[in-house]
């Protein structure tokens, strides 16, 4: 990612493009800069162009973030070198289970199996968000 504009901290940033249905203007972002170490800011996605670019050899998702502090307000100098957190969707106080837990039944419902006093019980739950690694389940 690059910093664009010093009197807004506009950052240029390019995803891989199995991302570009994670990236969405407004959603949150967190950015770490190498030169803060163990700081982050955060921002919102701006813009996501429509098509994908070619970035140090490959296809990507090009997008732009503005972050909630000027670059002076930082003190961090053009060009230096950081990473980007796009938030596409959060879970607070949620109970997550691996997504191989889960199972799809034929009329779209999920349920898991729980232990209840020491045997497998198979419940019915609500998936609310989900990635490749974690589901976020509820009771149905």
């Amino acid at each position: 990612m690059t910093i664009d504009d010093v009197s807004k901290a506009t950052i240029q940033f390019y995803l891989d493009p199995s991302d570009w249905t994670n990236a969405k203007v407004g959603y949150v972002t967190t950015v770490s800069f190498d030169a803060l170490t163990g700081q982050t800011f955060k921002g919102k996605v701006t813009e996501i162009m429509p098509e994908l670019v070619t970035a140090q050899g490959s296809s990507m998702v090009e997008g732009m973030a503005l972050l909630d502090k000027s670059v002076d307000e930082i003190g961090l100098p053009i060009g230096v070198e950081a990473s980007i957190d796009v938030i596409s969707g959060q879970a607070t106080n949620a109970v997550l289970i691996p997504v191989e837990a889960l199972h799809q039944l034929s009329d779209g419902s999920y349920t898991v199996f729980v232990m209840t006093n020491g045997k497998p019980v198979l419940r019915t739950v609500t998936v609310s968000l989900k990635d490749d690694t974690y589901a976020e389940i509820n009771p149905a």
